[in-house]
């Protein structure tokens, strides 16, 4: 099964940071933000990778040449024109490689505990969004959901606080079925949109194909958009790593 990450962007939130460089190479502890992500599929057994690249590709290459190049296998996908589209243009890039195929889509700019990747590739022939559904005292900045009958029927920041039933925090998992109709809607989209994020297709979808839960069961995660989340970030990947007596 493949591992998509969406990488192309520039994160200009972060201003001056990704001006020559990346958000995904943000030291985390001695290592690339990306080198532990890869780390982290590895752990969880998805070794085809499948980067969507435009900013600073040459930088993210060299990323994926690492010691742990000879246990994978990565096909690069290149977004030319990632600087006037968003990430679903990205994904649609990919469309020839990924369209009926099972694969999981990861945010490059996310820190999490490893087991959540792992959990939600191995549920086999399902479709399923990592989903945070911790109680929380007020919003957070990522997408909300709503569920019924056991199934997501809703994604999006629109979604009001009180009905919220969780976070989506950047994992996707698409089965064949949801994977090729996704692209079928994804390419109408962006015929009127081409900053349509790769979520924007995904409600409309929950009506005729089954997205389930994934929980995150209150393991650590966050993302890194601003200045002040790569502290954060920073923090989180300590607290990860403190909690595993073998991790690396």
């Amino acid at each position: 099964m493949k591992i998509v990450f969406l990488i192309a962007g520039k994160g200009r939130r972060l201003k001056k940071i990704t001006e020559n460089n990346h958000k995904a190479l943000i030291d985390l502890d001695g290592k690339s933000l990306l080198c532990h992500l890869i780390e982290n599929c590895i752990y969880a057994g998805l070794t085809d990778f499948v980067p969507i690249i435009g900013h600073c590709a040459d930088k993210i290459i060299n990323e994926f040449s690492k010691k742990y190049s000879k246990d994978i296998k990565t096909t690069y996908i290149k977004n030319e024109e990632y600087s006037k589209t968003n990430n679903l243009y990205s994904l649609c890039c990919a469309k020839d490689i990924l369209k009926g195929k099972e694969f999981v889509l990861c945010n490059a700019d996310i820190v999490f505990d490893r087991e959540i990747i792992k959990d939600i590739s191995s549920m086999d022939g399902l479709s399923s969004i990592a989903i945070d559904d911790f109680s929380y005292l007020e919003p957070i900045d990522s997408p909300g959901i709503s569920m019924h009958n056991g199934k997501v029927s809703d994604l999006g920041r629109h979604i009001q606080f009180k009905e919220n039933m969780g976070y989506a925090i950047g994992i996707y998992k698409f089965n064949k079925e949801l994977s090729n109709a996704f692209f079928d809607k994804a390419e109408k989209m962006l015929d009127s949109d081409s900053d349509a994020g790769f979520h924007d297709p995904l409600p409309e979808l929950f009506n005729k194909f089954e997205v389930y839960k994934c929980k995150t069961r209150q393991k650590l995660w966050t993302d890194i958009d601003t200045l002040d989340d790569i502290e954060k970030a920073k923090d989180i990947h300590k607290k990860i790593k403190e909690g595993y007596t073998s991790y690396e």
